[in-house]
């Protein structure tokens, strides 16, 4: 998923307003403004976006938002039992890097079909 953050804080950076951004790079403001608004664009409208910021076009696809789950506690006949993946006998630890684990998974499988895209394969 594309950062919009990081975006505008290379804009902010640089000193690029929208207007200076899309005569740049030949983009349509709106254009711009829609993928600022989350909007999906095209990979050569990123990478357009990308050289003029002079950052690599993966930069702006990493995601730093950490997703956790939280554990699952029930309360039954006067006890706390926990159930959830972070309890099948594992320790907190373990839950916690189970979870590290699938996300970098996640922003493995984003980058491959990144990868596809600019390669004409997607």
């Amino acid at each position: 998923m594309l950062n919009i953050k990081k975006i505008e804080s290379a804009m902010n950076e640089r000193n690029f307003t929208k207007v200076k951004l899309c005569n740049a790079t030949g983009i349509a403001r709106t254009t711009l403004d829609a993928i600022l608004n989350g909007s999906d664009a095209k990979i050569s409208t990123i990478e357009a976006i990308a050289t003029e910021l002079h950052l690599h076009i993966g930069y702006l696809f990493d995601e730093e938002i950490e997703v956790r789950q939280a554990g699952r506690d029930y309360v039954e006949k006067g006890k706390i039992e926990h159930k959830g993946p972070e309890y099948n006998g594992g320790s907190v630890v373990e839950a916690e890097l189970r979870e590290q684990i699938a996300l970098l998974k996640s922003q493995l499988e984003d980058k491959e079909r990144i990868i596809r895209l600019l390669e004409g394969k997607g």
